[in-house]
């Protein structure tokens, strides 16, 4: 080891490749530009407007008088008849697959329970009358009614609002003194509902007041049956409504004079002018057309239709 000498450390590098050159070369670019003519109705001089009827039939007939315009047609004729020859032996129109089977879809319609809403109350009950909110149906409203009067000792009178997202549990729980026969949201307020009861009366809810009903009618004016049928008028105020019933009477209502109601009209088929309500007709339907607000619809029980304006 003493005999050698520590030479210190060098760094060296080579290359060994071509040497190559990049050249770019760029020509001039060439703009192009189309241009193009829509003819709307054939060609019209400068001085016509084509969209004046008087202008373009007086210039026709200008050019039907001229001489060149029989010898034009002469020789544009024959090439016309030949494509018009042509038409008539193909069918243009023709199916070429009217023997194949139609196929059926490979995806076929079906429907799926989503959700189940059920009555919280071990008894079981009828729901008569659903009824959507008018909040792009995020809410419907759904009266239980036992319409069994044999068991008119063990009912109930609650009736529900559902929310559609909540399945479990009512969103409200709507509390009248008697069982709810129909319910109607107020298609200008979804808060607002009327009821036709059991007793004939009708009722009104605000729901931001309570789940008690904030007016009910007096028994001596409403319906001496069961009212089962309430709509909604497409009025101004947008607090009027009326109401139908077995017994043959249908009432207008105000909601805020819900007491006694403001007009009375009873079915009697019989006397038209002096009508009787001991005789009147039991009404089983009614409707209201939106569009025509003096104009509705009722259906009786003996299969007859009534149009009353």
């Amino acid at each position: 080891m003493h005999k050698n000498i520590k030479i210190n450390s060098v760094a060296r590098s080579t290359q060994y490749s071509k040497v190559f050159a990049a050249h770019e070369v760029n020509t001039n670019t060439v703009t192009y530009k189309n241009n193009g003519m829509y003819h709307y109705e054939g060609g019209w001089p400068k001085d016509i407007n084509m969209k004046e009827v008087e202008q373009t039939v007086r210039y026709r007939r200008k050019i039907e008088k001229d001489e060149l315009y029989i010898h034009t047609m002469l020789q544009l004729l024959p090439a016309m008849e030949h494509c018009i020859l042509q038409n008539n032996v193909c069918d243009i129109y023709e199916q070429y697959f009217n023997d194949i089977e139609a196929t059926s879809l490979i995806q076929r319609t079906f429907s799926r329970t989503v959700n189940v809403y059920r009555d919280p109350l071990p008894m079981k009950r009828q729901i008569t009358h659903i009824s959507w909110s008018p909040d792009q149906g995020t809410r419907f409203a759904a009266s239980y009614c036992n319409t069994d009067f044999k068991n008119i000792m063990n009912f109930s009178t609650t009736s529900y609002i559902w929310d559609i997202e909540n399945p479990g549990s009512p969103f409200m729980t709507l509390k009248p003194f008697c069982p709810i026969l129909t319910l109607e949201y107020s298609s200008k307020d979804n808060n607002v509902l009327v009821g036709g009861l059991m007793t004939g009366q009708v009722a009104f809810w605000d729901i931001r007041r309570g789940s008690e009903p904030n007016e009910v009618s007096l028994v001596n004016q409403s319906h001496r049956d069961p009212c089962d049928n309430v709509l909604w008028i497409n009025s101004k105020t947008g607090t009027e409504f009326f109401s139908s019933s077995k017994d043959g009477q249908i009432k207008w209502w105000d909601t805020r004079k819900m007491k006694v109601p403001t007009e009375t009209l009873v079915i009697d088929l019989e006397k038209t002018e002096n009508q009787n309500v001991d005789h009147a007709t039991g009404i089983s339907a009614l409707q209201f057309e939106p569009s025509m607000s003096s104009r509705f619809m009722c259906g009786l029980e003996n299969g007859y239709f009534l149009l009353i304006i």
